[in-house]
């Protein structure tokens, strides 16, 4: 995730902190539809980047600053993956 600038802190919207969204989604943090459309840093995104940190040993902030956005980067790496191949059956 990349900031674009600024440290991210509850209150604030736009397209970084949508990324932060998508990275706590990735994660299986719930981000409430209200927060999502306005890419705003509402209540339950701090709710939710407080407990992916917490749930993955990291210290727990209200603020999202390079350190804490590269740990969130490097926690989606780590805990996401991807499946690929075929999938075929006996009739096609």
């Amino acid at each position: 995730m990349i900031l674009q600038g600024r440290n991210l802190t509850q209150g604030l919207s736009g397209p970084d902190v949508a990324a932060l969204h998508g990275e706590l989604t990735r994660l299986g943090y719930t981000i409430p539809p209200a927060e999502l459309q306005a890419s705003q840093f509402g209540p339950a995104t701090l709710a939710a980047l407080q407990q992916a940190q917490a749930d993955k040993g990291a210290p727990t902030t209200t603020v999202v600053d390079a350190s804490a956005a590269d740990a969130l980067t490097a926690f989606t790496r780590l805990w996401t993956f991807s499946v690929s191949g075929h999938v075929t059956s006996a009739v096609s």
